[in-house]
């Protein structure tokens, strides 16, 4: 081992090189919104009427893994670019993104509210909004349903009175859960059911719920006059498995197929036209393409980030993807 090369902080160096950002006169609005354990495969015009038109006025990358098989490492992956297995040295020090760094430093109205709040087990609080600390609201409490739907009425009620005065960058994240009751009349077939039908039943459900909540959210930034002038995310930490390998697991944070990392990820772009993309993309090259294309970063993505530019149209050859505790090496 050759000591000189480790650097004096003994952990990181981040970015590898400083980060070399051009001026930008006309920047747009960005609205993420997360689901926990969305799948794309479950979106349909029948469950999930507004997810699915909104996919089809978005660019659509149907072949999108997640950088985890948890919540934790999805985030980690989509805000940072980098492999699970740098976590740890990120949430220890509480250093910020670079995303978050140029978003912070081009002046954006910041509006965060998450479901389950900003802390354990994802620890948002001490990595991707590290920085941010004021702009974070206390973790709420009460029914996981009365949760989801406070996200929706505080983010429609801070729009309609924060549009159109700077540039915004807004935080929702879903966290439904899968423990919908069915319909009375449904109940006793639905208790006959093996495990993972059932499970995917009560899924289907908390999709339904969201998507009204979504539907909510796209709504009222029309009514707010900005949707023309917003890059919204729509996306999902982690993917979710009904024993589809035959193996027991039911859920996530469990083994690493694709039922459990591939991520359902859309993005309505102002100026871009709406496209399905086929080609294998990952949540790592979601902060490479906002970097570049947003805040126009030269530096080589290699500095910050083990993604590409999701318009590079390449497919990644293997990626490591992590739980809370494990890591994998991912093939095709």
């Amino acid at each position: 081992l050759n000591q000189a090369k480790i650097p004096e902080s003994g952990l990181l160096k981040y970015p590898l090189s400083p980060m070399q950002c051009g001026a930008v006169e006309a920047l747009p609005n960005i609205l993420f919104i997360v689901v926990d354990g969305m799948r794309r495969d479950q979106i349909s015009t029948g469950l999930t009427p507004a997810m699915s038109a909104f996919a089809a006025q978005s660019l659509d990358f149907q072949n999108h893994y997640s950088g985890g098989n948890s919540s934790r490492m999805g985030f980690f992956s989509m805000f940072y670019g980098l492999p699970s297995t740098y976590w740890d040295a990120f949430y220890s020090s509480q250093r910020e993104p670079a995303l978050m760094e140029q978003i912070r430093e081009h002046g954006y109205e910041l509006f965060l509210s998450s479901a389950v709040g900003f802390g354990s087990p994802h620890q948002l609080d001490r990595t991707v909004f590290a920085g941010v600390q004021t702009a974070i609201p206390p973790a709420g409490a009460g029914a996981d349903i009365e949760l989801n739907r406070e996200v929706t009425r505080a983010w429609n009620g801070w729009i309609e009175h924060n549009a159109g005065k700077q540039p915004f960058f807004s935080f929702l994240y879903y966290d439904p859960g899968t423990k919908f009751a069915p319909p009375a009349e449904l109940a006793d077939a639905e208790a006959e059911l093996d495990d993972g039908a059932r499970k995917r039943a009560q899924y289907g459900r908390a999709l339904q719920f969201v998507d009204v909540q979504i539907d909510q959210v796209l709504q009222a930034l029309d009514a707010s006059g900005t949707a023309d002038n917003t890059l919204v995310i729509l996306t999902s930490d982690h993917g979710y498995e009904f024993d589809e390998n035959g193996l027991g697991y039911i859920g996530h944070a469990t083994n690493f197929s694709p039922w459990q990392l591939v991520s359902a990820t859309m993005l309505r772009w102002p100026g871009k036209a709406p496209q399905v993309v086929s080609h294998r993309t990952a949540h790592q090259d979601l902060p490479v393409t906002l970097l570049q294309e947003l805040f126009a970063c030269s530096n080589p993505a290699r500095d910050y980030a083990s993604g590409q530019n999701l318009f590079a149209g390449n497919s990644w050859d293997w990626l490591v993807a992590g739980s809370y505790n494990t890591h994998a090496i991912v093939e095709p």
